[in-house]
This record gives structure tokens, C-alpha cells and sequence, in this order.
């Protein structure tokens, strides 16, 4: 019976990924040319908001390419299994097909054997001079007649051969198309996974130039200050001017304010862990650390509560800190392997 083949239609990356691409490439220059150092020494704050913009279009584009290397992982298992599964029946379906030649040249012999024995009682007596004209006349008409229903049961196996021949052909050209699909989702997901890599890269860049740029406003605001102090305890005479130079934290506070707690102090949040985790985090949730579906497991790694309490965590994984989430996927890697994530780590040959 044929098998109707579900993922034996061509598997295609959704459009969203050729324009994205597109985006990219057209953008890389001007990306490259403002992350590229630059011979000004002084952080502005026209430099910093571009460098915050930069970096949010970028984690934008990076989230949406994250869902996108999921959906093509999922389609990548679903064309797998179909092939699987084709490769099977077409297996089963040869091996009918040989059991039933077999049985076919089996049956022959034995019905043409029978029935020459059935005519002679058992013994197949040689026909000469002496037998008569007329027993030999009697004996051709009964193998006449005997080897007419031998044809016939002969010509009812060949017709369920040819059936099985047309089923196996069926079945093979489906395993044909399933394997093809298959190999396109490959191709899809190891492009998405690449472009997801550069986009990532891209990122860390910006975040990074927003950090050193940041970290630069602080020590131009440390270094105006000490300047002021050492102006007023050599009595220096200070220009009256309608507002004096920022005084104190002043300035340090106002970048704190825009920028966000943590990019001007010496304790800034680690990034989120690149690379292969990046890339298991995308199959997993589509690099989402505050996923809770409803399935019972959360958070960019897809921890089960159970899981997550026994690695020594306190909470759920979703409420939990992108940092402290990536050191609880690499604790329970060390401990237990890449095989705690199943469908992923086969997805990306973990």
C-alpha cells in the first residue's frame, strides 16, 4: 500500500530569512564602519545613543533569526522521521516482493510434481510401445487439464507480484522525495544557524562598543572632576558662569540613568553565553531565556523545574537571570552530556 508521504514536499526557509539577509548585507558596511575604532578620544552622547540603537536593532534581528533556526530545526526532524519511516515500508515492501518470487518458483515445481504423480498413482511409469496409444492419449489429456489450473494459480501469483513491484516503485520514489526534503531542511537550518552566528557576532560587537564607550564617559567625568580638585587647592580663580562644571557623581549618575545599571561599574551583567549555546538555546526556545509555554518546562534552555531545583537553582529557570540560566546549561552538560537535550543535540550533530 502506498504511503502518502507528509513531509515529502519541499521544505523552503520562510521569506523572512532571504530578507533579513538582505537587510544585512545592504547594512554590514555601515555596521562595520561605526563599530571600527575610531581616533576620537571622547565619548559623546550622540556616539552612545547610536551605539544603544545599533545594539537593540541587533538583538531585534538576532531574536527573530532565533525563531527561525527553531522552526527550521522542527521541520528538519519532522522530514527526518518521514524518510525514516519510508525507508522502512520500502525494506519491508522488498522483502515481500522476494518471498513471494521465491515462492512463486517454489509453487511451480511442486503443483507440475503433484499433479504427474497424482495421474500416476505415486509413480511416474515410463509411456512406450507396450503402454498402448490409448493410456498415452488418457495421460496428455489429464496434464492438459491438470497444468490449465496450474496456470491459473501460477498467473494469480504473478498478478500479486506485480501489485507488490508497483507498491515498492510507489514507495521508492516517495523515500526519494522524503530524502530530498530532508537534505533541503538541512541546508535551510545549517544556513540559519550561520547567519544567526553573525548576527550574534554583530551584536557582541555593539554591546561591547556601548560599554567601552560608556566606561570612557566615566573616566572623562573622574578626570574632569580631579581636574576641578586640583584647580581649588591651588586657588585657582574659577570663570563665574551662569552653571558651574558637574560636581560629584552628577555625571556618572546621569549615564547610569540612560544607559542602564551595570555598563559603567567594573561589575557589569556577563553576556549571554555564544557559540554552541546560542545555538542549542535557538532550537530549544528560539533564544527566548523567559520562555514558559505551558508544557512544563522553562526558560531559554528548556529546564524542568525538577531539573533546575536539583542543579541547585532556587526558583524557575524563566524567572532566573540570562547568566545564571547559560551556568545552569553548562553544569548539567558537564554533568550529564549533550543528551539532556535530545532533539536539539541530534539537530545540531551535538
Amino acid at each position: 500500500m502506498a504511503y502518502a508521504a507528509p513531509g515529502a514536499r519541499a521544505i523552503r526557509a520562510p521569506r523572512a530569512a532571504g530578507s533579513l539577509a538582505l537587510a544585512l548585507a545592504g547594512s554590514a558596511a555601515a555596521i562595520a564602519a561605526f563599530l571600527a575604532p575610531t581616533s576620537s578620544n571622547s565619548a559623546t552622547a550622540s556616539s552612545l545613543g547610536q551605539a544603544q540603537a545599533l545594539a537593540a536593532e541587533l538583538q531585534a534581528r538576532v531574536m527573530a533569526q532565533a525563531r527561525l533556526v527553531h522552526r527550521l530545526a522542527v521541520r528538519y526532524q519532522q522530514a527526518a522521521g518521514v524518510a525514516t519511516l519510508l525507508s522502512e515500508e520500502v525494506a519491508s515492501a522488498r522483502s515481500s516482493v522476494a518471498e513471494l518470487r521465491h515462492r512463486l518458483g517454489s509453487t511451480e515445481a511442486m503443483l507440475r510434481e503433484e499433479a504427474l504423480q497424482s495421474y500416476a498413482g505415486g509413480v511416474l511409469p515410463e509411456i512406450g510401445e507396450a503402454a498402448g496409444a490409448t493410456q498415452a492419449a488418457e495421460r496428455a489429456t489429464y496434464l492438459e487439464v491438470t497444468t490449465g489450473d496450474i496456470s491459473d494459480t501460477l498467473d494469480l501469483f504473478r498478478a500479486q507480484q506485480s501489485q507488490l513491484s508497483s507498491a515498492l516503485g510507489a514507495l521508492d520514489e516517495q523515500m526519494q522525495n522524503a530524502s530530498a526534503a530532508q537534505r533541503r531542511a538541512l541546508v535551510a537550518r545549517q544556513q540559519a544557524l550561520a547567519q544567526a552566528s553573525r548576527l550574534q557576532g554583530l551584536l557582541d560587537q555593539a554591546r561591547q562598543r556601548v560599554i567601552a564607550l560608556a566606561a570612557q564617559a566615566k573616566l572623562e567625568a573622574q578626570a574632569a572632576q580631579a581636574r576641578l580638585a586640583a584647580q581649588a587647592k591651588l586657588g585657582t580663580e574659577r570663570q563665574h558662569t551662569m552653571a558651574g562644571p558637574p560636581v560629584g557623581d552628577g555625571v556618572v549618575a546621569a549615564l547610569t540613568q540612560e544607559l542602564g545599571p551595570g555598563l559603567l561599574g567594573e561589575s557589569a551583567t556577563p553576556l549571554p553565553a555564544g557559540g554552541v549555546w546560542l545555538s542549542l538555546r535557538e532550537c530549544e526556545s528560539g533564544d527566548n531565556y523567559r520562555a514558559n509555554t505551558g508544557n512544563g518546562f522553562y526558560g531559554a534552555y528548556q529546564f524542568s523545574e525538577s531539573t533546575w531545583l536539583g542543579l541547585g537553582f532556587q526558583s524557575r529557570p524563566d524567572l532566573a537571570a540570562p547568566w545564571l540560566q547559560d551556568q545552569a546549561a553548562q553544569r548539567l552538560e558537564t554533568a550529564s552530556g549533550w543528551g539532556q537535550w535530545p532533539a536539539c543535540s541530534a539537530a545540531l550533530g551535538l
